[in-house]
């Protein structure tokens, strides 16, 4: 597998001559996840960039705050109100925690791969083990701090028998799911007899060991609840022992043989989840639930409501002897068994998962949170500044934008209570943000906005900032504004709403982030704004789900609407006035203009049966005047489907167009790269009149990549920005990084066209049969389409030469050589006289493609009916009938007589069903180009398959069905017809 920025180099270092070239490309961030929320340049060419990060080491400079807000371990130093963030874990989220009840200084913590071990109560902390799963549970033998125990999430329980240097398994005879996996989320001590342990675990329930872990049984009683969520011994009484989960709470008095249950809290609360006993009052107990705090004086048997609020993560500190709680929002102690609670440290600053407490000192667990990063970079992509920004919970940026004196604005959402708002702002709350960096990367102002979810910015030449979004209501709306009531029908007593009702909103601040300058609603029912714009004279341009709307400058008139049926992503002005619109659209009735590069939706024939590639929405860009008529509109598309998120003039008047595809057919033109990702990144440059492409190119490497924001340099070049993801998780509005995701910023610049003798341009590399940009693949016919090939050029592949089987001007057809090279990624290059152009291209095991009859890629197959003939409506193949398929990039393969053998099986797919085969060959194939892999199989006979599925009883193939053929996984393009007719 290729190393994420290694592509990118590969990709840098290779190409010569496309119409495009990556400059530089710069990976943001540290060890854990970041995203990209948006990017712009200045007139100066220097570039911003903002987005969220789970990291704690994100390198940065010149920062206003050095260290993040939020992480996953935080101490609070009560009594009071000091804590701190213990960043330095490095860990970004913690689901464990243990303090050592003998040294209160020496804590360990479990992490989503494995432990972390302090010996100086957080201030730094060491690796104790990788697991590579999430630890769920750990605890400390009270009779020596050397045995430690931990519960895992698939792995089961492991000990250590040196305070966290070495760990071994201990599963004896804890019971494992139909996969293999051990999941155990809690373990415990008898603090009366070590040797003693309970543990919960997913598919046994209660289990317990009387030989400290060495071998466990499962406690099987109606009374004992399968799923427990916490367990506690009696501090007085051996061998006595308390247990809750959602339904009920139970007790044992033989250290967990045998159970019984307690007495019930009222009707109408929520049963406990957490119990524990009272450290220096017999037969006291408290426990708690996600509705109320309860005391008991008799074992459990009667129970006191002492509390009616949240209350959850009870923990003893065992060298003080004060319990702590989470009330509501606050972290509380009590040293009088809740008659009175002491608020200490902040008001809970992210979600917290567990906590543990020592000597006076509470430790925090949190689960993963995210804070803003802004980033300020140079032409050349070296770092002038960066920042984090944001509170102690998760933080999002969801849009950037920056003036022409490099002031940065960046807004979003916050669910920190300690958000860092400043004196002076508009608001020192909501749940909204919008804050200002000055050039100089310092503050200049942070205020909160209540009532909306912002998803784009813009700034004017007065510096003050317009938002956009999505807004439920509670919008602070100002005197005059356009529309100052939420928007909606009520649609009678009982009825609800799916999904619930918005608006969106548009806010103008003034420069200095004081006061608004209006604050206004915009549609109704279920409206939202993804993007806006400003236009010379002031007015403002908002994008709806299906609308774009124009406001004058005050906010209060809308001056016009246009409906345009397409999901509308981005929004930017020219140096004209007119108005740059991108999104997607799977409208037919979508406007295009005459002359545009596309002016019909991409559809693949609609046939039962397919198994390739397909989709829909295709990528619009639209120019409009300033009073939103159109002037040029096209699609962009290839066999699946693809949204802009991105759209910019660059300095020479060209449209500048980012976003994501999931076709290989996506228009390229002298493109860097080939795409590397079933979902991956574009850019593309368009004429003016939207008619040509001036480059286009895929980016990204082997993982889901997006470009969220395009943006031109002043000295013509483009700057891109945009995230990767792990699959199958890809999100492209996804704005919190998990730890797949990584963020890039990429310059590229486009080559001079003006050159006396044209330089070949390769634009794409195909499967000769599917005609689609896939991987390259051993033995496989493949199409280099582009031009000025003239009658010197040639094909190398890796440095190789290929012999040519064809060549003109416009395309090279060549065979991939059967040792082929599986590293991931090859070179592509022709050399002519006008000079050498290269692309970087995906390899695999396997890549097949089946020929079309019209040599497009899609449509009637070329498939030979039994007689030899070609398929067709007019010339059909009968279910039961032998038909062979020509293909090519099966991958390699060897000879048995005349006979070709894949080294993996084809699977051959008929209408969705397996189709049973015959033989293959290798070979020529009338009017196809190189060598024809041919498999011969039998049309499928669904009526054979009715023992498996009686519905097909009477069931007849239509007329025209998908052939796909499947290799390792890979399947052949969509689109492929086989004619069936009953004779």
């Amino acid at each position: 597998m290729l190393r994420p920025v290694l592509l990118f180099a590969l990709t840098t270092l290779t190409s010569h001559a496309q119409s495009a070239d990556f400059r530089w490309v710069r990976q943001l961030g540290g060890a854990a996840g970041q995203a990209i929320a948006g990017m712009a340049t200045d007139p100066q060419g220097n570039i911003y960039v903002a987005g969220n990060t789970t990291s704690v080491d994100f390198p940065v400079r010149g920062a206003i705050q050095p260290h993040p807000a939020g992480s996953g371990i935080f101490r609070v130093d009560g009594p009071g109100a000091a804590w701190k963030n213990l960043y330095q874990a490095g860990a970004t989220a913690a689901y464990a925690l243990a303090v050592d009840p003998r040294a209160p200084n020496k804590i360990y913590a479990g992490t989503a791969t494995g432990l972390l071990r302090s010996r100086d109560s957080g201030e730094s902390w060491t690796p104790a083990i990788s697991f590579g799963v999430r630890v769920n549970a750990l605890t400390v033998d009270p009779a020596n701090s050397g045995v430690v125990y931990a519960a895992s999430q698939g792995q089961g329980f492991y000990k250590s028998l040196d305070s966290g240097f070495t760990w071994l398994p201990i599963n004896n005879g804890v019971p494992a799911d139909s996969d293999g996996r051990v999941f155990v989320f809690g373990i415990w001590i008898d603090p009366h007899n070590s040797a003693v342990l309970l543990a919960a675990s997913s598919v046994g329930g209660l289990l317990r060991s009387t030989d400290s872990g060495a071998s466990w049984t499962v406690i099987i009683s109606s009374v004992v609840p399968l799923q427990v969520s916490s367990v506690a011994f009696d501090p007085v009484h051996a061998g006595v022992v308390y247990a809750t989960e959602s339904r009920l709470m139970v007790v044992s008095k033989d250290d967990g043989l045998t159970w019984n249950p307690l007495g019930q809290v009222e009707l109408g609360y929520q049963s406990p989840t957490v119990i524990l006993p009272d450290p220096t009052h017999e037969n006291v107990l408290y426990a708690s639930s996600d509705s109320a705090l309860w005391k008991s004086a008799d074992a459990g048997a009667t129970w006191q409501r002492k509390i009616d609020q949240f209350s959850a993560n009870l923990t003893l500190d065992h060298f003080t002897n004060a319990i702590y709680a989470v009330l509501g929002a606050r972290l509380v102690v009590t040293t009088d068994g809740f008659d009175t609670t002491t608020p200490i440290g902040p008001l809970i600053f992210t979600t917290l998962v567990t906590l543990a407490a020592g000597g006076g000192r509470v430790f925090v667990g949190a689960q993963s949170s995210t804070d803003i990063f802004v980033a300020k970079l140079d032409p050349d992509g070296n770092t002038i500044f960066a920042t984090y920004f944001g509170g102690s919970a998760t933080d999002l940026a969801s849009a950037l934008g920056v003036d022409s004196a490099g002031g940065v604005y960046v807004t979003g959402t916050t669910q920190s209570l300690d958000f860092p708002f400043s004196a002076g702002a508009f608001s020192g709350a909501g749940r909204a943000f919008l804050f200002k960096l000055n050039p100089d990367g310092s503050l200049a102002y942070a205020t909160g906005l209540q009532g909306g979810t912002p998803n784009a910015i813009a700034v004017d030449a007065a510096g003050r900032a317009v938002v956009t979004g999505v807004s439920s209501g509670d919008l602070p709306v100002t005197p005059g504004a356009w529309q100052t009531k939420f928007l909606f029908t009520f649609c009678g007593p009982g009825c609800q709403f799916v999904p619930p009702p918005t608006n969106a909103f548009v806010a103008e601040f003034d420069s200095a982030g004081a006061s608004l300058v209006f604050a206004t609603y915009l549609g109704s029912e279920t409206e939202s704004a993804a993007a806006l714009t400003l236009t010379p004279d002031g007015s403002i341009v908002v994008a709806g789900k299906r609308t774009l709307y124009q406001l004058d400058s005050s906010g209060s008139s809308l001056l016009r609407s246009k409906s345009l049926p397409a999901d509308i992503r981005a929004l930017s002005t020219d140096a004209r006035g007119n108005i740059l619109a991108a999104g997607s659209t799977q409208d037919a009735l979508f406007p295009t203009t005459p002359g545009a590069f596309q002016t019909t939706l991409y559809r693949l024939p609609t046939l039962p049966g397919t198994l390739g590639n397909t989709g829909s929405g295709d990528v619009f860009v639209t120019r409009l005047d300033s009073e939103l008529n159109i002037l040029n509109s096209t699609l962009l598309a290839g066999e699946a489907s693809e949204i802009a998120l991105s759209v910019e003039p660059s300095a020479s008047g060209n449209i500048i167009v980012g976003g994501s595809t999931y076709s290989q057919g996506f228009p390229s033109h002298g493109p860097v790269q080939s795409p590397f990702s079933p979902t991956t990144g574009f850019l593309s440059q368009l004429t003016p009149d939207l008619s040509a492409l001036v480059f286009s190119t895929f980016t990204g490497d082997n993982r889901p990549f997006f470009v969220r924001s395009v943006a031109a340099t002043p000295d013509g070049g483009v700057v891109l920005a945009g995230s990767t993801s792990q699959p199958p998780f890809f999100n492209f509005t996804a704005l919190f990084p998990d730890t797949a995701t990584q963020a890039y910023v990429v310059r590229a610049d486009p080559t001079p066209s003006n050159q006396p003798n044209p330089a070949p341009r390769i634009d794409r590399v195909v499967n000769a049969a599917s005609q689609l940009a896939s991987a390259l693949s051993p033995r496989e016919t493949i199409q280099v389409r582009g031009d000025f090939f003239d009658a010197e050029a040639a094909l190398y592949l890796n440095g190789d030469a290929l012999p040519l089987q064809s060549h003109d001007r416009t395309t090279l057809i060549a065979a991939v050589p059967t040792e082929l090279s599986m590293r991931g990624a090859a070179t592509i290059q022709v050399r002519a006289a006008g000079g050498t152009a290269s692309i970087l291209v995906p390899t695999a095991a396997a890549s097949p493609g089946v020929f079309s009859r019209d040599a497009t890629g899609s449509g009637q197959g070329y498939i030979l009916n039994k007689d030899g003939s070609l398929n067709s409506p007019d010339n059909p193949a009968a279910e039961g009938e032998p038909i062979t398929i020509c293909a090519t990039g099966v991958g390699s393969m060897t000879f048995d007589h005349d006979y070709a053998v894949t080294d993996a099986v084809v699977d051959v797919r008929v209408d969705g069903f397996s189709a049973a085969g015959i033989a293959a060959v290798l070979g020529p194939a009338p009017g196809l180009p190189g060598d024809v892999y041919q498999i011969s199989v039998y049309v499928p006979h669904p009526v054979d398959f009715v023992a498996s599925n009686p519905n097909l009883k009477d069931f007849v193939m239509p007329p025209q069905v998908g052939v796909t053929l499947i290799v390792n996984g890979v399947p052949s393009q969509a689109g492929i017809a086989l004619s069936v007719g009953n004779r």
